[in-house]
């Protein structure tokens, strides 16, 4: 989805297409030892280390928010506190996100708007998030409701936030109100609280983005999340939401993603570049997808043989988009 002030990205699809082949990603959910999703360790060496798969979290959520002035500030990761959206966490420390295979999407264009629905994995809990995009803020609203009660430690909504040596310019977390530090036995790990309506991300230039909730949320911020390749760290924003739950039991949360500090990507193009881009884009993911095929290496004497080679690559990269449209 692109506007004038932001550029953000929904995965909503399920390529799995069985149960069977997550078969182990559940495990992915079980408590990080170590408190690895509070301390700044490598996220897939340490924190998934032994796991087997990544559960995929294409649950609507949102997985990339990037701004012309501040670039990523939202970046979706393969667990429970680096993506997206709800996460529930129960007696045994278990974490509870969205049924992978239970979610479905429906896009209003004209509206200019995205929903998002189903069940949480494994509790009573069904959830509609509504995305409405606005030139510079999207515009979350998410309505829960408890088909059965039950009580859980804890449920979040949690907003993955970046940081690390990946922004260059700095990425600083404030809070408008005042900030308890939690205490934790290890100094690595940097967690607060604070009750507020109002939250900035942003870069030593003031660029960045704002979280503007209708009314004041319990939030804990965690700065000191795992770090991935390239020096991202997954920071995050945990917006409370009740633990215990009567059956019919119904809940809103609404909060606005806004652009901070101005500029917007150019409004429009020239005809003449946007047909240079259009021939750019149709020739570079040609020749891209006959190099994975390794059609691009030439071994041959003489200007015949080459050019039967040629035809033959062009023969089966031909076909290859053939079955790939008929699918």
């Amino acid at each position: 989805m692109k506007r004038p002030g932001y550029y953000a990205a929904f995965y909503v699809g399920r390529p799995v297409t069985s149960r069977f082949y997550l078969y182990g990603a559940d495990r992915g959910l079980d408590p990080i030892a170590e408190n690895g999703e509070d301390r700044p360790v490598d996220l897939y060496k340490s924190v998934l280390k032994g796991k087997r798969g990544k559960r995929p979290m294409n649950n609507g959520g949102i997985t990339l928010f990037q701004t012309p002035g501040f670039g990523n500030a939202i970046l979706g990761g393969p667990t429970a506190f680096t993506h997206h959206g709800l996460v529930a966490i129960g007696a045994d420390a278990k974490r509870h996100v969205e049924d992978y295979f239970e979610t479905s999407y429906q896009l209003q264009t004209e509206e200019g708007s995205l929903t998002t629905r189903g069940p949480m994995d494994a509790l009573p809990l069904r959830y509609e998030r509504r995305y409405t995009f606005h030139a510079d803020a999207i515009e979350v609203t998410s309505d829960l409701k408890a088909t059965e009660a039950f009580v859980v430690e804890r449920v979040v909504e949690n907003i993955p936030l970046v940081g690390g040596v990946f922004k260059l310019k700095g990425a600083n977390i404030s809070v408008y109100g005042v900030e308890a530090v939690i205490e934790r036995e290890d100094p690595a790990i940097r967690q607060t609280e604070a009750r507020s309506s109002l939250l900035l991300l942003n870069d030593q230039n003031g660029h960045g983005v704002r979280l503007v909730f209708t009314k004041p949320q319990s939030l804990r911020i965690c700065r000191s999340g795992p770090i991935s390749e390239g020096g991202i760290q997954h920071n995050r924003v945990e917006v409370e939401l009740p633990a215990e739950w009567s059956a019919g039991e119904r809940f809103r949360l609404r909060y606005f993603l806004q652009v901070a500090g101005g500029n917007r990507w150019p409004p429009s193009l020239s005809p003449s570049l946007l047909i240079f881009l259009r021939i750019r884009v149709r020739c570079e993911h040609v020749f891209g997808r006959m190099s994975q095929m390794a059609m691009d290496r030439l071994r041959t004497i003489g200007l015949l043989r080459a050019e039967q080679h040629n035809g033959l690559c062009n023969l089966v990269y031909n076909t290859d988009r053939y079955a790939f449209l008929c699918r």
